[in-house]
């Protein structure tokens, strides 16, 4: 379970069993060292803790200069993730409405390639923003996908917060 979430009752269940998780864990394995450093917190002992980052086939991704495809006007932003609270895809919008009366001089164009339970909350609020035409929804895609939308895209966006319960971006 999501060990940054400390206040609903499925933590509590599983809060319960960590103390006999963690005295007979040969190894804990986590994604990040911020992850590590939580699991510690909650009392894993710190020879046991492993950190395996995420792989990633770089040879499927070929980078590319944004530059080469800025026309001078319009900035294409991308956000690919979970429509959930932690990934805050409603401060992204907030923020990219800012930055648009911040920017008159150039198109700021957000493309958001993912799903979840803010999905159509993140639509409604876009509208509510005057945002209609320069927010696209892909919903969920491919890797493939989103080869083809990073290698079209000028800049990528993550937004990211600590939700009430405490659940947190690990990486």
């Amino acid at each position: 379970y999501d060990v940054n979430v400390t206040t609903n009752s499925r933590f509590s269940a599983w809060s319960s069993l960590y103390p006999r998780l963690f005295a007979t864990a040969d190894a804990i394995c986590t994604t990040s060292e911020y992850l590590a450093r939580r699991v510690a917190a909650l009392g894993a002992r710190e020879d046991s803790l492993k950190v395996i980052h995420v792989g990633i086939d770089t040879s499927f991704f070929s980078p590319s200069n944004p530059a080469d495809r800025f026309d001078g006007r319009v900035v294409r932003l991308l956000h690919v993730g979970r429509l959930t609270a932690k990934k805050s895809p409603l401060q992204l919008l907030r923020a990219v409405k800012e930055a648009i009366g911040l920017s008159p001089a150039l198109r700021l164009e957000l493309t958001i390639a993912g799903d979840g339970e803010l999905a159509d909350a993140s639509r409604t609020l876009s509208s509510e923003l005057g945002l209609d035409g320069q927010v696209r929804f892909a919903g969920r895609v491919g890797r493939g996908e989103v080869r083809d939308l990073l290698s079209s895209h000028h800049l990528y966006t993550q937004y990211c917060e600590t939700t009430a319960t405490g659940e947190t971006e690990g990486l």
